[in-house]
């Protein structure tokens, strides 16, 4: 359409000179000559406007293809972003890599902390029976060996005719076409992304099954290595993830071995030492020994139960699903199966049932931590939860009797515990406020406005 528009815009120009050059400069016009001129600009201006509108439409392709490829490799991207763990970003990014290019095989080569050989290869388009039957893993010779040393992309468009390449086993599937491209973590080779044998596209992102294969293209290369660049980003931070979790368990096992040093092991050393001063008191002393020895079984029932509650601290509670008074209740009763603390408990079922699941979740935290802290810390030999409501807000009271702590932050023994408490409570839009005086026990009351408990009903 453009070029016909263009074609009759000359044709009508070249009429005007005409008009102009016979009634403006009066000079002669003959038919032979107006016809030859009309045929010289009807064919040049069509040719000229075929070559524009052919130009436009190629690079319309171009700019739609190039579209479609970042938007692909946005989507290969984000999705590296929903997982963590190492072994599985790895695999994620050989399979999004050879979906990406369109690939019939894909691999990632991870060299090992040396850097001097491969340490990992994990691939993608081979059936399990396939990579059984090809056995070990390549080291790092050959082909495979020379981007992945060097740092540098390689393109070859049939492997099997180029001398760098090594024999491959016998049940190796045959390749190809071939595209290698490093990934560089922190200034050092990572590894290597390897794909083999490009395939014509059907759809959009869907490989074609037919065993013909195409080369990989300069775009295809520089496609591939701006995914290697996210890849590179997503395998560090798995690499932190994994080195946190790590430091995590490391401290978790300090602070386990630290608490049962100074509280179990030395309780059981103290009843130890007990008992061998028993022993020599049996014939002279009888009933001190027996004293002693009924000490030493309570403090054993003591240590066990210090065991059960730090065992019981290693599961983190699961309150989806359960209502506020069903799992205070709960709550309750493991508390109680794990120490001497005695909990009463004033529900009011009907301000209970007004509360939302995520408000009932979170307050369940609180009241978790709550009594964590005071079987831990506060020497209290009762407990007292309340739930109400007066006329703005839903109130949860926990409170105890035992020793109690200054409120002013110079007492720090409770950790993180209570900075947690108050900021659930704001994430169920309410407050929580800490009431406290050192030998007097301590009172935390959590509030939810009413109007905004409705909202989330």
């Amino acid at each position: 359409m453009l070029g016909v528009l263009g074609t009759a815009l000359a044709v009508l120009c070249w009429a005007g000179l005409l008009l102009v050059r016979k009634y403006v400069f009066e000079l002669p016009v003959s038919a032979v000559n107006v016809v030859f001129e009309l045929v010289i600009v009807a064919v040049g201006s069509a040719f000229f406007w075929y070559w524009i509108v052919a130009m436009l439409h190629r690079q319309d392709v171009e700019v739609r293809q190039q579209t479609e490829r970042l938007q692909a490799l946005h989507s290969a991207t984000a999705s590296l972003t929903t997982e963590h763990e190492l072994r599985p970003v790895l695999q994620k990014v050989v399979d999004l890599s050879r979906a990406l290019i369109n690939a019939r095989y894909g691999a990632l080569g991870v060299l090992n902390e040396e850097g001097t050989e491969i340490d990992q290869f994990i691939t993608s388009g081979m059936s399990p029976a396939t990579k059984s039957r090809i056995g070990r893993l390549p080291g790092g010779k050959g082909l495979l060996g020379v981007s992945l040393f060097d740092g540098e992309s390689l393109r070859i468009s049939d492997i099997s005719k180029d001398g760098r390449r090594t024999g491959l086993p016998e049940s190796h599937p045959d390749m190809h076409s071939f595209l290698s491209v490093p990934i560089t973590s922190k200034g050092r080779v990572f590894g290597n992304l390897y794909l083999a044998d490009k395939q014509a596209q059907r759809d959009a992102g869907v490989p074609s099954p037919s065993q013909e294969y195409l080369e990989f293209t300069p775009d295809d290369q520089e496609l591939l290595e701006m995914f290697a660049a996210q890849a590179a980003i997503a395998i560090e931070d798995a690499q932190l993830y994994r080195a946190a979790r790590q430091i995590a368990v490391m401290r978790e096992r300090e602070r386990i071995g630290m608490d049962l040093h100074d509280g179990v092991i030395q309780s059981i050393y103290a009843i130890g030492l007990m008992l061998d001063d028993t022993e020599h008191r049996l014939r002279n002393e009888p009933q001190l020994a027996e004293e002693r020895i009924n000490n030493a079984i309570s403090g054993l029932n003591s240590v066990i139960r210090n065991i059960r509650a730090y065992i019981h601290d290693l599961h983190s509670p699961d309150f989806s699903g359960k209502s506020l008074e069903a799992g205070i209740e709960e709550l309750i009763r493991e508390l109680e199966a794990y120490s001497v603390l005695e909990v009463a408990c004033d529900l009011d079922s009907d301000v209970a049932s007004r509360v939302s699941q995520k408000q009932a979740s979170e307050l369940l935290h609180i009241v978790q931590e709550a009594l964590t802290n005071i079987r831990r810390h506060a020497q209290a030999s009762t407990a007292h939860i309340t739930l109400s409501c007066d006329d703005e807000d839903i109130v949860l009271v926990i409170q105890d009797d035992g020793k109690g702590f200054p409120t002013d932050g110079s007492d720090t023994q409770g950790g993180h515990g209570l900075h947690n408490m108050a900021e659930r409570a704001l994430m169920a839009h309410g407050t929580m406020e800490l009431a406290s005086v050192s030998g007097s026990g301590a009172r935390i009351t959590v509030k939810i406005p009413l109007e905004a408990q409705e909202e989330t009903v």
